[in-house]
């Protein structure tokens, strides 16, 4: 009897342990810093290492985490990028384009 109830508690213990959280969708909110009408939404469901940024205009870009020195950066083949950290970010919206300066509250 003893025997059955330890292995019907490690059985329980094992079955709690691998219980996968469900995955939550973190977004940040981004405006621009000297153009109030520029919005910019980032989602990742990976801790950004994929996301889904919109732009105020409707489009939408997946992005992948890519090398930075510091903060977080996330780019494509197209050229768009955003490079973000301590409630600063930059946006460059493909290659040879501008960069458009950007503020978000962590």
């Amino acid at each position: 009897m003893k025997k059955l109830l330890l292995v019907l508690m490690a059985l329980i213990f094992t079955l709690g342990c691998s219980v996968n959280n469900p995955s939550r969708t973190e977004t940040i909110k981004f405006i621009g810093q000297y153009d109030k009408n520029i919005r910019v939404r980032l989602s990742s469901k990976d801790h950004f290492q994929t996301a889904l940024m919109s732009d105020h205009l409707g489009n939408k870009y997946k992005l992948k985490n890519a090398v930075s020195g510091s903060g977080v950066r996330l780019a494509n083949e197209d050229g768009v990028e955003i490079h973000f950290k301590r409630g600063e970010g930059i946006l460059r919206l493909g290659k040879g384009k501008k960069d458009i300066f950007l503020r978000y509250k962590e």
